[in-house]
């Protein structure tokens, strides 16, 4: 009997079901997942510039410390979204959301790539940076949500 009022319960702590609720829940989880993304691509370049002060490698130091920003952004989304799905028990699937996310950031890498001969402005690159993996990452959970209740 445990079972079935724990799930009553997880839906009662769930969401506002209207329209504004839905999208008011959806800008929210990008801020959110944003900030996370941004907390935790600080502490990876923070952290890796300690490990590489002594080094003498060069301008390769700072090609390094962006990889890991960008990498530990990426990581920072996920687990923005893992925490939503855990702690606000929101009806989403993380199978669409990780992929979502990892698209989103190899989308900013094909547009640096510039096939398209579109010469993008590197605050362009870096503001597509910030905001493709959480849009794509909340699409892709919100996709993959159930729609019987």
């Amino acid at each position: 009997m445990s079972n079935g009022s724990d799930l009553k319960e997880k839906r009662a702590k769930r969401l506002p079901a209207s329209r504004t609720g839905k999208t008011i829940a959806f800008l929210g989880m990008v801020i959110g997942t944003a900030g996370t993304g941004a907390v935790i691509a600080f502490l990876a370049a923070f952290i890796s510039g300690l490990v590489m002060r002594g080094w003498n490698i060069g301008f390769a130091s700072l090609g390094i410390l962006l990889l890991l920003m960008i990498l530990g952004y990426l990581a920072g989304v996920i687990v923005g979204i893992v925490l939503t799905d855990k702690v606000f028990h929101y009806r989403g699937s993380l199978l669409f959301a990780i992929p979502g996310s990892i698209m989103g950031t190899g989308l900013v890498f094909v547009l640096a790539a510039d096939p398209l001969n579109l010469d993008p402005a590197i605050s362009i690159l870096f503001t597509c940076l910030f905001l493709f993996p959480p849009l794509l990452g909340t699409t892709g959970f919100h996709l993959g949500r159930k729609r019987n209740s």
